[in-house]
């Protein structure tokens, strides 16, 4: 585990995850709701015959074995965006759907910058127009993908912390996107909006988008009602084969389903690359990058006005991604605390991602 780095000093401090298929059942987190407690015993060899005392912080998520492995985690510590892990978009970016948006997306430090242990996405109005910023990752996943110790990932815990800013016109995006357009043009291939907060930040809306391709999509989300702007706030997806569920500041919202789930009601795809052979998970059985930005303007918002604050930003303290592999037991859910309402039918799609 510790292999290869130097001593840690008395009374340090690590963060260990704990993987295998016989291990204690609780999951290593950074940032722990429920346990805690100091290990001075068989961690790990070397620091046994080096007689420390290492505090360990994890969460109990149920009485049931359950293994968290961490497959990215980003705290925007650093004086600048890692670009091994990170790709800086640039470019106006927009399609049909996003009509009416006006920013230019840049890599200009004055759009992409990390301060106060955030990175910061900034709009800014100038002589030209609006630039703002948006990142994407480069690493992808999705459920049943191959991880190293050769289990497949079961379930997969997606989030970020982020405050977005208030103001007429503003849109701010946390989405998880396909890495290939395996079946077809947005959305055949599928979205998953993790959190859309726009304009006074009244409300945040969580939803996935599927079917034919645009302007023949379908959309099923939920739009929680609250002062989401101004204030940081985690948002999180839970995605398994045949759910996806929502979360915001760690309470369960929606969870939408596939069709081996509910026939009636399920996601699907119907673009023209699905062909016969398509999964009955499809669209979302594929790799999904994440990607953050924030956009000016767009049918959705509508347009900034006079009072619209610039520069306006969008902070994002971190980002993490999670996966429970499948000899891990209990329910399909890393945070069963809350009841999961129920989806609605699909609906025509009216509110398009950013």
């Amino acid at each position: 585990m510790f292999g290869g780095r130097p001593p840690l000093p008395p009374a340090a401090t690590a963060t260990i995850f704990l993987t295998g298929p016989n291990l204690d059942p609780r999951s290593v987190r950074q940032q722990p709701k429920r346990y805690s407690q100091t290990l001075a015993k068989d961690v790990e060899s070397d620091i046994v015959a080096e007689r420390q005392a290492v505090a360990v912080q994890a969460e109990v998520w149920s009485k049931k074995k359950r293994i968290c492995v961490a497959l990215f985690e980003e705290d925007f510590a650093g004086p600048k965006l890692d670009e091994g892990r990170w790709t800086v978009e640039t470019g106006q970016l927009q399609s049909a759907r996003d009509a009416g948006q006006l920013q230019t997306y840049s890599a200009d430090p004055q759009n992409v910058a990390m301060a106060g242990g955030a990175l910061n996405l900034v709009a800014q109005k100038g002589a030209a127009g609006f630039t703002s910023g948006r990142i994407r990752s480069k690493g992808s996943w999705y459920p049943g993908m191959p991880m190293p110790d050769g289990s497949k990932v079961r379930l997969l815990h997606v989030e970020a912390r982020m405050k977005a800013p208030q103001g007429k016109g503003l849109w701010s995006a946390f989405v998880l996107a396909p890495a290939a357009n395996k079946y077809g043009p947005w959305p055949a291939s599928g979205e998953i909006d993790v959190a859309q907060v726009i304009n006074a930040a009244q409300a945040a809306t969580q939803g996935i988008h599927f079917g034919a391709p645009y302007p023949g999509n379908k959309v099923l989300d939920v739009q929680t009602a609250g002062a989401y702007g101004g204030g940081m706030h985690t948002f999180a997806v839970e995605w398994a084969r045949d759910s996806i569920t929502m979360f915001i500041d760690g309470k369960a919202i929606k969870q939408f389903v596939s069709l081996a789930a509910n026939p009636a009601a399920g996601w699907y795809t119907s673009g023209a690359a699905a062909g016969a052979g398509a999964s009955v998970q499809a669209p979302f059985d594929a790799p999904f990058y994440l990607a953050l930005n924030l956009a000016v303007g767009g049918t959705w918002p509508g347009a900034p006005d006079a009072t619209t604050p610039f520069p306006a930003t969008l902070s994002v303290e971190h980002v993490r991604v999670w996966a429970t592999p499948d000899y891990a037991l209990g329910a399909a859910s890393l945070d069963p605390t809350a009841a999961v309402p129920q989806q609605a039918a699909p609906a025509q799609d009216g509110q398009p991602a950013a």
